[in-house]
């Protein structure tokens, strides 16, 4: 009889500390030595923030003094492994089962009376690029298209220079230099840079400017939007009830609920706005389900009726974008700017064991048929699409997928009014399921198995969902 447990590899690059011995060849070359880890916790954040990890190694399975070593890579695996008793096993440490990559910034042996174990904490790649300064005169190809700009950013150093940059966004990228001939100018030394700015922030500048975003995954910079990362066929369904635990909702109440979004960009003597959602892409708008009027919000007469009198369009909230000269591009840094806006409505956090979710599979109206798949829960990315529901007995009656005169009884027999019963019954029925993933953190612990925490952010995605 076999058996399944979680367990977490580590691949080990390491650079051994040549003593100043440049004449001894061994010590200038990468080792890899792949280990068993004990506990591996790896925190995946927010798009702009670099990622970290951090884990426990018996010391007899690497009985190395830091001083040692010079410098070490990590790529971290896992999965739910095989062990059959009396037979080897070994984790098949491969791209389908890699969870993340980066290099170690501290290591720490410790010994007591209870263990003997080395401690590792390290950040991911964007580190590199954070850390990095700005250097006068780095070759940058601002006439090509962005992707091409950020490889040859990249290629200029050896610890960058294997990072790959996709393409997610499903269509061609722009020449940066083609709506703003003046933006490589301070970066080739016409003008005066901050001395603290880092390559990372000059990335962040380029990409934002292309109405886009960017993050490292693994050994990849990856070019997207937000609505771009949850464009799937496949949502993993979390249920509270069934496969999750910790449910936390949060909405600050301070903030907008109804906005609109203005972009202004000068450029000489002219200036050029551009307004969303009015004037955004007739298929960006139907991509979200959003109309491109602009939002209005009700407001009351003195006596608490609504005033139908006239229109009251949401305030305009405005971001300004110099230099760029081309009405099309604003409009895409506009489009852009309204998503990564509206996911700040609504977040929360959520744990789960399980290690496999389901997926499900979306129909042509947007609603979810109930054909499911397992979905392999360490290969969740930031900004993927989710969807979230609560099924406990207590609650069953006022699930959103209960009908409206089950969830209205429920509310009266609680005590509501009626009116207001009625009012809430509808409601919860016409909320969105669907949530973006904004971070999460994985731990495999060889006592207490693997654990998923994950924190979430509403997404914009206006169709009534009746099925579950």
């Amino acid at each position: 009889m076999s058996y399944y447990y979680p367990r977490a590899a580590v691949k080990l690059r390491i650079l051994p500390e040549d003593f100043q011995l440049k004449s001894d060849a061994s010590l200038q070359q990468v080792l890899e030595i792949i280990v068993q880890a004990k506990n591996v916790t790896v925190t995946v954040n927010d798009y702009k923030t670099t990622d970290t990890f951090s884990m426990d190694i018996d010391y007899k399975n690497f009985p190395f003094d830091p001083r040692t070593i010079r410098s070490c890579g990590v790529t971290i695996y896992m999965q739910d492994m095989e062990l059959v008793p009396g037979a080897a096993t070994k984790l098949d440490a491969g791209l389908t089962n890699a969870v993340y990559g980066g290099f170690v910034d501290e290591e720490t042996i410790s010994f007591d009376e209870s263990k003997r174990e080395v401690h590792f904490d390290g950040r991911d790649f964007t580190a590199l690029l954070i850390d990095q300064k700005y250097q006068v005169n780095t070759p940058i190809s601002f006439n090509s298209r962005l992707d091409v700009a950020l490889t040859s950013l990249l290629a200029n150093f050896k610890a960058t220079a294997q990072i790959t940059v996709v393409n997610k966004t499903g269509g061609t990228l722009p020449i940066i230099a083609s709506f703003d001939p003046a933006f490589g100018a301070p970066l080739a030394g016409m003008k005066n840079v901050g001395p603290k700015e880092s390559y990372w922030e000059i990335i962040q500048d380029m990409v934002n400017r292309a109405g886009l975003i960017c993050f490292i995954h693994l050994d990849q910079l990856i070019l997207t939007t937000p609505k771009n990362q949850n464009d799937s066929t496949d949502d993993i369904k979390f249920i509270y009830g069934q496969n999750v635990k910790n449910l936390t909702f949060k909405r600050k109440l301070g903030r907008f609920k109804g906005f609109n979004i203005q972009v202004r960009s000068r450029v000489g003597k002219r200036v050029l706005t551009a307004k969303i959602p009015e004037e955004a892409t007739a298929a960006w708008a139907a991509a979200f389900g959003v109309s491109r009027d602009p939002v209005q919000i009700p407001v009351l007469k003195p006596d608490g009726s609504l005033d139908t009198s006239a229109q009251h369009f949401a305030p305009y909230i405005t971001f300004p974008v110099p230099n760029v000269g081309n009405k099309d591009q604003l409009i895409r840094i506009g489009q852009t700017l309204y998503e990564q806006y509206s996911l700040q409505q609504l977040e929360g956090s959520f744990e789960t064991t399980e290690m496999l979710g389901r997926g499900q599979t979306k129909d042509t109206t947007g609603d979810t048929r109930q054909s499911f798949t397992q979905y392999d829960l360490t290969q969740i990315a930031k900004g993927q699409s989710i969807v979230l529901e609560i099924d406990t007995d207590d609650l069953a009656e006022i699930s959103r997928l209960k009908d409206v005169p089950s969830r209205e009884q429920y509310l009266i027999r609680r005590s509501y009014d009626k009116n207001v019963a009625a009012i809430f019954a509808k409601t919860m029925g016409k909320f969105s399921p669907r949530f973006q993933i904004k971070s999460y953190q994985m731990t495999i612990n060889n006592n207490d198995g693997w654990k998923l925490k994950v924190d979430f952010q509403n997404i914009i995605d206006l169709t009534q969902r009746s099925q579950p």
